[in-house]
C-alpha cells in the first residue's frame, strides 16, 4: 500500500541494496530513489516515511525535495530518517535540517535492529496522520451534507408556506361570501364546496409531515392484515385517478395471474403505490403514458411504475428519496406539492421490510421506481384472473 512505503534515498549503490535488502526483509514496503528529484517526484503520490543518507547533503536538487515537502496538505508532516557520520559538517548539516519537517537523526553506521525500529515508528507516526486526514474529510463531508440539508430544508419551508398559503386565498373569498345575508342557495353551496376542498387539501400535506415525522421517530405502526393485492392496486389507482385523468395520461395496470395475498397494511401499501402513480403523473406531460407492472421474483413482490415523463438527472438519482430533496426545475411542473412523497414511499416500505430503486435515463426520458417487498411465509398465491388490465 504506497500510503504506508519507505521512500529510499541512498546515492550509493552499496549503501541502497544493503538498506533495501534490510527493510524488505522486515517486510516494509521500500521504493528506492535515485536522487531528490526522485523523492519529490514520489510524494506526489503518497508515503509513509523518507529514509536517507547525509550523502543527500551535496545533491544539487535538495530544494525540489524541500519544495516538495513544504506543499503537503496541512494534515501531513511525511516522517524523515536521515543517517549521517558525526564528522559531517555541522553547518551543511543544519542547512538542510532547516529546509526539512519532522526529522530524526541516526548516527551512521546504524544497527539493523536501530533502524528498522525507528523506520516502524516513523510509519506508526504516519498512520496517525492519516487517520486525522479521515476525520478532517469526515467532518468535511458532514459540514457539507449539513449545509445542503439545511439549504433543502430551507427551501421546502418556502415550498410549505406556499402550499398551505394557497388554500387560504379560496377560503378566504368563500367565507366572505358566506357572510352575505342574502346569499342564494347555490352560493353558499359553492361556498361550502370551496372550503371543504381546499381543507381537505391543507390536511392531506399535513397528513403526510405527520407521516414523515412519526416514521423518522419510530412512531408509526403498522396494521398488517392479509390483503389482496388487486384490492391494495384498485385502491391507489382510485386515489390517483383525478390527477391522471385530468391530465389526460393513459394508465396500463398488470398483474400476476394468480391472485396474490400479501401480509400488509394496505392503507400502507395503497398509499405507496398511490404516491407513485401521483408522482409519475405530476411530472409526465399530458396524454403521457404510465405503467405499472407487478410480478414475482423468487420470494419477492416486485412493482414498478414507469412514466415517459420529465426524466432525472443522473446526479440527482442518489438524492430523491431524502426529505427536502427537490430536483431542480421539476417544481414547476409538478402541480404543487410538498415533494415529500417518494420519502415518504421509502419510509413505509422500510416498514414493511421492503426497498425501492430509482432509474432514469436521463432529462427528458422518463423515469422507473421498482418496489420490492418480501413475501411473508403465510403469503399465498390463488389462480383466478388474466394478467393486464387498462
Amino acid at each position: 500500500m504506497d500510503d504506508f512505503r519507505v521512500l529510499l534515498l541512498a546515492p550509493t549503490r552499496r549503501d541502497r541494496e544493503a538498506t533495501l535488502d534490510l527493510l524488505v526483509r522486515a517486510k516494509i514496503m521500500t521504493t528506492p530513489c535515485a536522487d531528490a528529484v526522485a523523492v519529490a517526484k514520489e510524494l506526489e503520490h503518497s508515503a509513509g516515511a523518507i529514509l536517507m543518507t547525509d550523502d543527500v547533503f551535496g545533491d544539487p536538487h535538495i530544494d525540489l525535495l524541500s519544495a516538495a515537502i513544504a506543499q503537503q496538505p496541512s494534515w501531513s508532516d511525511v516522517p524523515i530518517i536521515l543517517l549521517f557520520h558525526s564528522d559531517s559538517s555541522r553547518d551543511s548539516t543544519e542547512s538542510v535540517l532547516d529546509a526539512l519537517r519532522n526529522v530524526t537523526l541516526l548516527d551512521r553506521p546504524a544497527t539493523s535492529r536501530t533502524l528498522v525500529s525507528s523506520v516502524r515508528t516513523a510509519l506508526r507516526a504516519r498512520a496517525r496522520q492519516y487517520q486525522l486526514r479521515d476525520q478532517i474529510q469526515a467532518l468535511r463531508a458532514t459540514e457539507s451534507a449539513l449545509r445542503e440539508a439545511d439549504h433543502r430544508k430551507d427551501l421546502f419551508l418556502a415550498t410549505l408556506a406556499h402550499e398551505l398559503r394557497n388554500p387560504l386565498a379560496p377560503i378566504r373569498t368563500a367565507a366572505q361570501v358566506l357572510a352575505s345575508p342574502t346569499l342564494a342557495p347555490e352560493k353558499i353551496l359553492w361556498a361550502q364546496r370551496v372550503i371543504q376542498r381546499q381543507v381537505g387539501h391543507m390536511a392531506l400535506l399535513l397528513d403526510d409531515l405527520l407521516d414523515i415525522a412519526r416514521i423518522t421517530r419510530g412512531k408509526l405502526k403498522l396494521k398488517k392484515t392479509p390483503v389482496i393485492l388487486d384490492e391494495v392496486v384498485d385502491a391507489a389507482v382510485e386515489a390517483a385517478r383525478p390527477l391522471i385523468d385530468r391530465k389526460n395520461h393513459h394508465l396500463s395496470v398488470t398483474l400476476p395471474a394468480e391472485k396474490l395475498v400479501l401480509n400488509a397494511d394496505p392503507l400502507r401499501f395503497s398509499q405507496i403505490l398511490s404516491n407513485l402513480l401521483t408522482n409519475a403523473a405530476k411530472y409526465t406531460d399530458p396524454a403521457g403514458h404510465i405503467e405499472l407492472v407487478a410480478s414475482l421474483h423468487g420470494d419477492s413482490l416486485r412493482v414498478t411504475v414507469r412514466d415517459d415523463g420529465i426524466g432525472i438527472a443522473s446526479d440527482a438519482l442518489k438524492d430523491i428519496f431524502e426529505v427536502f430533496s427537490q430536483i431542480d426545475g421539476a417544481s414547476a411542473r409538478s402541480d404543487g406539492g410538498l415533494g415529500i412523497g417518494l420519502s415518504l414511499v421509502k419510509g413505509l416500505l422500510a416498514l414493511h421490510g421492503g426497498s425501492i430503486e430509482a432509474r432514469s435515463d436521463g432529462l427528458g426520458r422518463g423515469s422507473e421506481f421498482a418496489v420490492r417487498l418480501p413475501l411473508a411465509p403465510n403469503s399465498s398465491l390463488q389462480r383466478s384472473r388474466e394478467g393486464c388490465r387498462l
